[in-house]
């Protein structure tokens, strides 16, 4: 995925990137506010890290503006101050897609995990190609071609396009429970039921998965939670 960073700090940029890189993003470019709507324009990214010390409205307006150089609705996801009211409420609706969190959380695991999150709800992100497939997230389906042109198409259920739409958004790391469960049904991991429903999506995936001829799997850790496997990735 390519991830563009906007933030007033240089070093805070050059932490960012290093997070992003690690978590196996590209990142296309790090900006201060200032030059990121031509970085936008110039490098074309698939989602905005922005990190801005100042108030909210200003970061509506930032982000407003990358946006519309972007001619898309960029997923974003935004680092805010410890004190920001946006933190203690859902994101205004005008913002979406995006996901705010703290800035003083913001090291590489939650970075990759909020990410993968405000990925996976994103609608204009609508295929991947990944491990010989594609994945097709708004048709909820895999479809793998041959040599011969002949092709196989494996349908999804919605909550199993949305499980395999966080692991794609999240390439080499792991995506805990609670992250999952949140997207499936919008409330936190509360108890085994939820536990026992989720490993139940992922086991229908992965049988889907191998019946597509997808190169690779998806590896669960117990208390850590899954990620996606792609032979030959790095």
């Amino acid at each position: 995925m390519r991830v563009l960073v906007v933030a007033d700090d240089a070093e805070v940029r050059a932490t960012l990137a290093g997070h992003l890189d690690r978590a196996g993003h590209e990142v296309c470019g790090a900006s201060e506010p200032a030059g990121a709507t031509e970085r936008v324009r110039s490098t074309r990214p698939e989602a905005l890290v922005v990190a801005s010390s100042g108030a909210t409205s200003a970061m509506r307006l930032l982000l407003g503006r990358l946006r519309d150089a972007a001619e898309a609705p960029l997923p974003a996801l935004l680092l805010l101050d410890a004190a920001s009211l946006w933190l203690r409420a859902p994101l205004p609706a005008d913002l979406a897609p995006a996901v705010g969190i703290a800035a003083r959380d913001a090291d590489a695991p939650r970075i990759a995990t909020a990410l993968a999150g405000v990925l996976a709800s994103a609608p204009h992100v609508t295929s991947t190609a990944l491990g010989g497939v594609t994945f097709e997230r708004t048709r909820r389906r895999l479809i793998a071609g041959d040599a011969s042109g002949a092709s196989t198409e494996v349908g999804l259920t919605p909550s199993e396009a949305a499980v395999l739409g966080l692991l794609v958004a999240a390439p080499g790391a792991f995506v805990a429970a609670g992250d999952i469960a949140h997207a499936l049904w919008g409330t936190p991991l509360a108890d085994r039921y939820a536990r026992g429903a989720i490993r139940t999506h992922v086991h229908t995936l992965r049988g889907k998965l191998d019946a597509a001829g997808f190169l690779g799997g998806v590896e669960s850790k117990t208390g850590v939670g899954y990620r996606l496997i792609v032979e030959g990735a790095r």
